[in-house]
């Protein structure tokens, strides 16, 4: 459905700091409507970029020359003609840990709401770990993980408003 209104304004508030997995992000949201909502459930979740960038080298095998090119009848030379070295670029992202609350809540206009949650980072490896340190050894290939927490607010008969905040979560 296409809906007219704006979404709602929210705010994400975390400690900016470096966080391990197995431990708990201290997420609080909050909002505040500039007209009256229903809003039947909230949710945090830590979401999980993978991004594989890697370079190749190619050669494109053609025929060249001068003569070739104005119909003299000789067909010119066999030439080997380098690339440019372009990267190619695969992104997966998905929601690697995730908290919810199935609060139901009628907002007037102006009252103004906040949500705390504890945010557990699941001590699971990202998909591609394994992947990226071979490919880190080989040195074609490069793999880098962006985390960020998104948080969802689920609004009656209206768009969702969704913030999203980058955070850093070491790997070890």
């Amino acid at each position: 459905m296409i809906y007219k209104t704006r979404p709602l304004p929210v705010t994400l508030k975390f400690e900016d700091r470096p966080y391990r997995r197995g431990q708990t992000i201290d997420v609080t949201e909050g909002f505040r409507p500039d007209r009256k909502v229903g809003i039947p459930g909230v949710k945090v979740e830590l979401v999980l970029e993978e991004r594989l960038t890697k370079t190749e080298k190619s050669m494109t095998v053609g025929w060249g020359g001068a003569r070739g090119l104005h119909g003299s009848g000789h067909l010119g030379y066999f030439a080997y003609r380098p690339d440019p070295i372009l990267p190619s670029v695969k992104t997966e992202q998905y929601v690697h840990s995730a908290a919810r609350r199935a609060e139901k809540a009628l907002l007037e206009a102006g009252e103004t709401r906040s949500y705390r949650f504890d945010l557990r980072i699941a001590a699971s490896d990202p998909r591609h770990l394994r992947e990226s340190k071979a490919a880190g050894a080989e040195g074609h290939a490069t793999w880098t993980f962006h985390w960020k927490v998104r948080t969802t607010v689920d609004v009656r008969m209206a768009r969702d408003a969704v913030a999203e905040r980058p955070v850093v979560v070491v790997l070890e």
